[in-house]
């Protein structure tokens, strides 16, 4: 029993010298608070977690030993990192940033000099010039000079020629123009002897026309049947593309002898 005891004494002993009190379990984040106030790492920062387990984290150069300052030398740093290059972008001008998307500039003409840049600058100046010459070629001689509707190029109109009555073109007779096969030409001078036999002047009234002067004959005046037929007759033919034929010739011609003689009578 007595062996026992001491066995049991010695035990205590031993239990009591290797037991030695530790330092409650301390946080992480008070040891980064710490390491803040500092301005620096300690030498050794010694944490100690719930389940007793220790974390050492070993000293960095400019940190001090358990609240002691030691020697703040800078830390010095080999390479660069992608931080410091984000931190660099970040301090451009804005105004030397390229928008994204931007995927060609012009290329700069500084390194040319003053007389390459005079160079470049008459070789742009001069080739403008060619573009502007040959775009004025093209114009001026392909551009349509008439539109699709006008049967005449546009351009400066000839000079009237007026007759010694007044009228912008020889009528002739009609009987020669018949004869000749040219009865067009024929019925319209046979509307202007109708015209004119009821007294219509062509310096004077140059600016009526056919029906017009049909339109100032009262509808009891004998001479205005004759002057209708006759006017009618040739606005077909001039204007509603009728074939001018020796029977219809012929059939104004009879109309415009009626016209001239009921002018005869009236004026007698």
């Amino acid at each position: 029993m007595r062996s026992l005891g001491a066995i049991a004494l010695g035990l205590l002993a031993a239990t009591t010298v290797v037991a030695q009190p530790t330092d409650p379990p301390q946080d992480p984040r008070d040891a980064a608070r710490r390491v803040t106030e500092r301005n620096g790492y300690p030498t050794r920062v010694t944490t100690t977690d719930q389940r007793g387990g220790v974390r050492s984290f070993p000293s960095l150069p400019g940190g001090g030993a358990d609240g002691e300052e030691g020697d703040r030398q800078p830390l010095q740093r080999s390479g660069r990192t992608d931080l410091d290059d984000h931190r660099a972008s970040d301090m451009r001008n804005p105004a030397d940033i390229e928008p994204e998307g931007s995927g060609w500039s012009l290329p700069s003409l500084a390194g040319l000099g003053g007389l390459g840049q005079m160079i470049v600058y008459g070789v742009l100046a001069v080739g403008v010039l060619a573009l502007l010459a040959l775009l004025g070629y093209v114009v001026f001689n392909f551009w349509p000079s008439r539109s699709p509707d006008s049967p005449r190029a546009v351009g400066a109109a000839p000079p009237v020629r007026r007759t010694a009555d007044g009228l912008p073109f020889e009528v002739g007779d009609p009987d020669a123009l018949a004869a000749e096969g040219r009865y067009a030409e024929a019925i319209l001078a046979l509307l202007v002897q109708s015209l004119r036999a009821v007294g219509w002047r062509p310096a004077v009234q140059d600016s009526m026309t056919a029906r017009e002067v049909l339109a100032s004959l009262t509808p009891s005046d004998p001479r205005q049947p004759p002057l209708r037929a006759v006017v009618d007759g040739a606005e077909r033919v001039r204007f509603a593309d009728e074939p001018a034929t020796r029977e219809l010739f012929e059939a104004l011609r009879a109309q415009r002898d009626l016209l001239q003689a009921a002018d005869q009578r009236e004026a007698a």
